[in-house]
């Protein structure tokens, strides 16, 4: 199972694949590394998010505000990992994450504004 978040500071919306191609969304409040404290996040994670996603994902990709190369990805990912022990997971910024729903694999430009 596969599952996909797209997290900006007020919201962050998740997509999950399953094996069958079934797909799940769920909504919680936001995560940024940048305005909130581990324990603020763990709390969102726990107490909004679907108790399912937690156990069956073995792969986890979040893009996220403020969730820059280094310390700050490096602190979503450790919270990430606490909730999703058996996942494969990668953090990137909201950047890569909307290249990446844009131009997919192929090369191309893609800006927030």
């Amino acid at each position: 199972m596969k599952l996909i978040a797209d997290s900006g500071t007020t919201r962050t919306q998740w997509r999950y694949l399953g094996k069958d191609g079934h797909i799940k969304q769920a909504a919680t409040e936001g995560m940024n590394p940048w305005q909130q404290q581990d324990e603020q996040m763990r709390r969102v994670l726990k107490e909004q998010l679907p108790a399912d996603f937690a156990t069956e994902v073995e792969e986890l990709w979040f893009y996220g505000s403020g969730c820059i190369p280094g310390q700050a990805s490096d602190r979503v990912h450790a919270i990430l990992s606490e909730i999703f022990p058996a996942a494969h997971i990668t953090v990137s910024d909201d950047l890569m994450g909307a290249a990446r729903g844009l131009c997919g694999g192929m090369p191309g430009i893609a800006c927030i504004l």
